[in-house]
């Protein structure tokens, strides 16, 4: 989606995250698991207080999870900012040195997830790549990833259906490294 603003001639590019199958088939198969399991331990073992501990660390495994899944992605000629339940991530064009699509299809098995999520509601938190080391990570399409530089040296990988509209908007927008 885009909005122009005519007063300060923002564009603005909105989008919801998009799962790809891997995503949707490891997000239903866990969740699966997730429902069944506690279901199984009730029918086995009873209401025992062992087993409400099992299912209440269940469910705030999923809720924690569910705080940091990205929903939607805002790009305009000032920032980019990822939605989430919490917290939110702004990076303003002005910080971003280089920006480029991810063409590569083995690009993600060169990496190893340190914190986050490999695949359950997507591929988000923080990875480590056999090239490039500590990065971020907020995809839940691998086919569809851009890749951004900070000036700082801080890399983030996103996933976007429009990411050739977004990596333009970008590049068109931040100034050269200093």
């Amino acid at each position: 989606m885009k909005n122009t603003n005519s007063k300060n001639s923002v564009i603005e590019s909105s989008f919801f995250f998009h799962w790809d199958t891997v995503v949707w088939i490891i997000t239903i198969v866990l969740l699966a698991f997730c429902l069944c399991f506690p279901v199984y331990l009730i029918m086995k073992y009873g209401w025992e207080m062992s087993n409400m501990y099992v299912i209440a660390l269940i469910l705030l495994i999923i809720i924690g999870i569910l705080l940091f899944v990205p929903l939607k992605l805002i790009v305009d000629t000032r920032q980019i900012k990822l939605i989430r339940a919490i917290p939110n991530l702004i990076i303003p064009l002005s910080e971003i040195a280089e920006v480029e699509l991810i063409t590569d299809p083995k690009f993600t098995s060169n990496m190893i997830r340190t914190c986050g999520c490999g695949g359950f509601m997507g591929y988000f938190g923080s990875f480590r790549h056999d090239r490039l080391g500590s990065l971020k990570m907020y995809v839940t399409h691998r086919q569809q990833m851009f890749i951004i530089w900070l000036k700082n040296g801080k890399y983030y990988i996103f996933s976007s259906h429009i990411r050739e509209q977004i990596v333009r908007l970008i590049k068109d927008n931040i100034s050269p490294l200093e």
